[in-house]
């Protein structure tokens, strides 16, 4: 599902070949840096080459995992930490896209998400009238990840 470059880098010694989403981010202003530079791609396929301001490594995997570590610290804080937020509804889509670029590219899982809310987001029989709940799931599909759970027939506990 991930296209250009591989994901794990190896031996960087060697030349590598592959296209990238090239992101750069602030540490201090993450997640409005974020937003920016993720809602500009068109494709979300490519592997992200994540680059913070003032620093000077290098991504070969190692600041792309840290990127979302530190980005979904900050989503889990701003966006679940008091329960949904209505009044940013609209922001759960991004939040949705960062979910899901984590997932298919090697990032954490979002662990801290309450069982029912997984369930909301995962299970199709499930009917939510949460606006945040239905960005998140927009936001997801937009490398079909929810599809891709559907394929593969996981179900989720009730």
């Amino acid at each position: 599902m991930v296209t250009g470059r591989p994901l794990e880098i190896e031996d960087v010694s060697q030349y590598i070949e592959g296209d990238t989403n090239f992101v750069m981010v602030d540490r201090l202003n993450l997640l409005t840096t974020a937003r920016d530079e993720i809602e500009s791609l068109t494709n979300l396929r490519p592997t992200l080459e994540i680059q913070f301001y003032n620093e000077g490594a290098v991504d070969y995997g190692g600041p792309r995992k840290d990127f979302f570590r530190l980005t979904l610290i900050e989503i889990k804080q701003k966006y679940f930490d008091n329960g949904l937020r209505d009044l940013l509804a609209d922001d759960y889509l991004f939040v949705g896209r960062l979910f899901a670029l984590s997932i298919l590219q090697n990032g954490p899982l979002p662990a801290f998400l309450e069982p029912e809310i997984v369930q909301q987001l995962f299970d199709n029989e499930t009917v939510t009238s949460s606006s945040c709940i239905k960005n998140i799931q927009i936001g997801m599909d937009a490398v079909h990840n929810l599809q891709v759970i559907a394929k593969l027939g996981i179900s989720l506990p009730k």
